[in-house]
């Protein structure tokens, strides 16, 4: 599965730098945590991250699989729903590694 729910634990992708003003309203309490993981494990990895696109990937997802990420951690394998696979490549796109932002 493509970075375990890139979702924000885009770990593989590499860090953040946010690149827009995302809002997490709306969010439950476990998308919320998961929203703050990827936001923080992107800004260790030096990637970009667009908040508004990944709050909104994240928005879609149960918070059972949010959960589930959250709680296994960078690099870990958790076991998350079929529609959650399918989120981790929507998430993806919200995410340009450090080597794509410094070549722009």
């Amino acid at each position: 599965m493509q970075g375990t729910l890139a979702v924000g634990l885009l770990f593989s992708v590499a860090a953040c730098s946010s690149s827009s003003k995302g809002s997490s309203g709306g969010l439950s309490a476990a998308q919320q945590a998961l929203l703050a993981e990827s936001q923080a494990e992107a800004k260790a990895e030096g990637a970009t991250i667009d908040v508004d696109c990944i709050t909104k990937v994240i928005a879609k997802m149960s918070d059972a699989d949010a959960k589930a990420i959250v709680a296994a951690g960078p690099g870990g394998n958790p076991t998350v729903s079929e529609a959650g696979q399918a989120l981790g490549a929507e998430a993806a796109k919200c995410v340009k590694a450090s080597a794509e932002t410094t070549a722009s």
